[in-house]
């Protein structure tokens, strides 16, 4: 009886950690692809801000950029809850600073639009020294 109560758990334990760990992979897959659909919709609405008048780049930052940051953001918070390998999760937290990195890139461009012109070029600047950097590491990942 006790053996098959052990032979009982242990299959069962392994069907849940199976089905539980193939899903997180699918899902990791899933958020992955995301990140890159969201990104290039981010960077692409960033570049078509820089030809806009003031009020309506900050309209388009507000509006379309910040928002798509915002939910690779969640993506990336959700994507640190699932079960992934060790280098796999170093990625992850490379990509979620660098997530981090143009919100903040992004909510200065916001504030750019309501000050006068460079006065905040600085931060800007080191801002993007900083996202490069973020890049540079990611690549040699």
């Amino acid at each position: 009886m006790a053996a098959a109560l052990i032979t009982i758990l242990t299959i069962g334990g392994t069907w849940y950690f199976l089905t539980n760990y193939k899903s997180d992979v699918v899902r990791v897959d899933q958020l992955q692809k995301e990140f890159f659909v969201l990104q290039d919709s981010a960077l692409n609405s960033l570049r078509e801000a820089e030809s806009l008048i003031s009020t309506e780049r900050k309209e388009k930052l507000l509006n379309v950029t910040l928002p798509v940051w915002k939910k690779n953001l969640e993506n990336s918070n959700e994507m640190g809850t699932l079960s992934m390998s060790s280098s796999m999760k170093a990625e992850q937290q490379e990509i979620k600073k660098y997530i981090q990195l143009r919100i903040e890139e992004t909510e200065l461009l916001i504030k750019a639009t309501e000050a006068p012109a460079g006065t905040y070029d600085n931060e800007l600047k080191e801002v993007g020294q900083k996202i490069s950097e973020n890049v540079k590491r990611s690549d040699k990942q």
